[in-house]
């Protein structure tokens, strides 16, 4: 055997302890209130689910001591619940001895040790067993809780006999204890049917009142009440008139600060123009003014010379 595999087979024990320390807590928890009312009610079921858990998986990891008790059990509140056998001390005794020697037997394999050294002799509760299956029958049927006695014969389930289903053993018990768990989740499903009819019927009428509601008219406010609302309406269509006003005027000053900015924007390239064509007319003035007197400089510099030409020519 690998590493692995004893892995895989460690945490298969420790799944299966887990699983049966349930099952006993399960067992304490619906065995003193059976006792108490030895009648097929759901301590007795609860029980009967603890030893087929049992049974089932002590066989599937090869605890079969503890899958050998679950059987043996088991099998006797089978019948019980089937209304083969009449519940009693014996059975009590039975299922309480069984329920003692489970922790024992869970101990011995986890320690691969055999059921005789952990003190426990499988023998003597099949024994047992057998010898409440096969004591005095009776034909009468177990009653479920709250059914009277004087009901008809059709309103209490049938029994089951196992002894019409083949041969006697372990095969027939176990084809009882399917027939049984059929007839737990047939009764579950009939339960189940009746909380959804009882819940849609319910829904219904929470319906219907909800609807009844919806049509009746609200009831009358007082007037000093529906004053105040009417004042409470007035001040806020108040309020939503003084919001227009102010998000208008807020638009039309930014209109108006965007058309003065316009129209200054313009008169200054106005300005600017106009200075620009007075500054070329003045230049274009100053020009000519510097040529004029130019041409006077010139003009009277040859005067002057031909004043002095003329004196010299007369003079000479």
């Amino acid at each position: 055997m690998t590493d692995s595999d004893d892995l895989f087979e460690d945490e298969i024990i420790d799944i299966f302890v887990e699983e049966v320390t349930e099952v006993v807590d399960l067992i304490d928890s619906n065995l003193q209130l059976w006792q108490a009312n030895l009648i097929v009610d759901r301590p007795l079921k609860e029980l009967r689910r603890a030893f087929h858990t049992l049974k089932g998986s002590g066989r599937m990891v090869s605890a079969d001591a503890i899958g050998e008790l679950g059987w043996a059990v088991e099998n006797v509140l089978n019948r019980v619940i089937d209304g083969l056998i009449m519940p009693g001390n014996d059975i009590v005794q039975l299922v309480s001895d069984a329920r003692y020697a489970v922790p024992k037997l869970l101990e011995a394999f986890k320690n691969k040790q055999s059921s005789v050294l952990a003190g426990v002799n499988i023998q003597t509760y099949i024994e047992q067993s057998d010898a409440i299956i096969n004591g005095p029958k009776t034909s009468a049927p177990v009653l479920e809780k709250g059914v009277d006695s004087s009901a008809p014969v059709d309103n209490i389930r049938p029994a089951v006999n196992v002894d019409n289903l083949g041969a006697a053993g372990r095969h027939d018990a176990d084809i009882a204890s399917l027939l049984t768990d059929y007839h737990d989740v047939t009764e579950t499903l009939a339960s189940v049917k009746q909380d959804v009819a009882a819940l849609t019927q319910k829904l219904q009428q929470f319906g219907g009142q909800l609807e009844q509601q919806a049509n009746q008219a609200p009831p009358a406010l007082p007037d000093e009440l529906n004053e105040q609302i009417q004042q409470l309406m007035a001040l806020r269509k108040d309020v939503g008139d003084l919001q227009y006003f102010v998000n208008s005027t807020s638009k039309q000053l930014v209109a108006d600060q965007q058309a003065v900015q316009q129209q200054s924007s313009e008169a200054l390239d106005a300005v600017h123009q106009q200075l620009s064509a007075l500054s070329q007319q003045y230049q274009q003035t100053l020009n000519a003014a510097r040529k004029t007197s130019q041409l006077w400089s010139v003009g009277a510099s040859v005067a002057g010379l031909v004043i002095v030409f003329a004196y010299l020519f007369i003079t000479g």
